[in-house]
């Protein structure tokens, strides 16, 4: 048995009260707001139901040096950024000796994406910033650059010199906060924050987005968005002929992360996508990597996988990216 400093956020409820009565279970004693000192025989983030999914948690031994740290939405952004940019290097150096990513290839990718990967690497080699993505996504609220996902400094370079290029992105999941639609943001999320992100990154570009949950749909300056069902072909259709004569720069899968929900998506999204454009796939379980890069090796294109290395999120912080030629 091990003793452990654990606190999180109280700010997304129902997980943090089942962290709560679980740290009771365990004897917990409470030292002041969601602050704890528990005995436990594994680390907290192993058995604590809801500690992780909190979106800001911290974990401690009283003896050793080992410690998990998470930050998510549920912290606030001022808190992500030091958390990015400050604590983060520290846990990842002393975790793996600093290694940022493993990548994997398909189709002759490495030679397609040898420009931007070599240029994510040097870049955080040398610097833990936040770039301007980051900090333009993480201020609408989304979770791809700080935080509990980190893929905005990837964006950057694959994006390298198309900010002004850069005319169509359509990103299929809107972040819905209605907690009774499946892989929903919890009530603290932002919908739409990511197609905000976007457009304020690519100024000449329309975005357009799709969701399941229709209360989440909205209409803004350069952002259109769309219902439609991820397992139900038909909707695609549907939502197609909304748009017969766009042409797409960028897709970007962010919605139900299940296998069969972005297989049926590739099938019915990847067709407009123009030369010259790419095709990704956001949260993709670690262990699934595999799975999802074989989808795009399948239809012949080039493509890669990314799972960056995170010193909390050891799930889904991954990508599948193809390229079209």
């Amino acid at each position: 048995m091990s003793l452990y400093l654990v606190s999180f956020s109280g700010r997304l409820e129902a997980h943090a009260e089942a962290t709560r009565a679980e740290l009771r279970k365990w004897g917990a004693t409470n030292l002041w707001d969601d602050t704890w000192v528990v005995e436990m025989d594994r680390a907290p983030e192993e058995c604590l139901p809801g500690f992780v999914q909190t979106e800001a948690a911290f974990a401690m031994p009283l003896q050793g040096a080992d410690m998990f740290f998470s930050i998510g939405r549920a912290a606030g952004v001022p808190a992500q950024l030091v958390y990015t940019e400050h604590v983060a290097p520290q846990l990842l150096a002393a975790d793996r000796g600093g290694a940022l990513a493993t990548i994997r290839y398909c189709n002759g990718g490495e030679a397609v994406f040898a420009r931007a990967v070599d240029h994510y690497l040097a870049t955080r080699r040398d610097s833990v910033w936040a770039t301007d993505l980051c900090r333009l996504m993480a201020g609408h609220g989304s979770d791809k650059g700080i935080g509990w996902h980190t893929y905005t400094p990837f964006y950057q370079a694959l994006f390298l010199g198309r900010r002004e290029t850069l005319t169509a992105l359509f990103e299929l999941g809107l972040g819905t906060n209605n907690e009774d639609t499946p892989s929903n943001m919890g009530r603290h999320g932002t919908p739409g924050a990511s197609l905000r992100g976007w457009r304020d990154f690519f100024p000449n570009a329309r975005i357009y987005g799709a969701d399941v949950d229709r209360r989440v749909l909205f209409a803004e300056d350069r952002i259109e968005t769309f219902f439609v069902d991820q397992c139900d072909a038909e909707t695609f259709a549907a939502m197609w002929a909304k748009l017969p004569d766009v042409e797409l720069d960028v897709f970007v899968d962010d919605g139900l992360h299940t296998f069969d929900a972005a297989r049926l998506t590739l099938d019915h999204a990847i067709g407009r996508v123009k030369s010259g454009g790419h095709y990704i796939i956001e949260d993709v379980l670690r262990q699934d990597v595999d799975a999802y890069l074989g989808l795009i090796a399948a239809r012949g294109l080039p493509g890669m996988s990314i799972d960056i290395d995170h010193p909390a999120n050891i799930y889904d912080n991954c990508l599948v990216v193809a390229a079209i030629p």
